[in-house]
């Protein structure tokens, strides 16, 4: 079986809970001969084996929304300056 897994953050990089949520989720499927491919949308080490880790953009985790930003916080602040 092969699993495509969308998410926006893995250990280290953490912006909430969904990570480690999703990386044990991981674990346990791998260890019964899953293949996962994992799709983040930032490029950065994660020191994972189990499973391929795909990144999905060359921009580093600081120039990308957060789990929380939305488009309408840079319409904002574009229009403050």
């Amino acid at each position: 079986m092969r699993i495509l897994m969308l998410g926006w953050e893995l250990p280290p990089n953490n912006s909430g809970g969904l990570g480690v949520a999703c990386l044990e989720l991981c674990k346990t499927l791998a260890s019964k001969g899953v293949s996962i491919q994992f799709v983040l949308p930032y490029k950065a080490e994660h020191g994972i084996d189990f499973m391929e880790i795909i990144a999905n953009s060359n921009d580093p985790p600081s120039k990308i929304f957060g789990a929380y930003d939305s488009s309408r916080s840079t319409d904002i602040e574009a229009a403050s300056v």
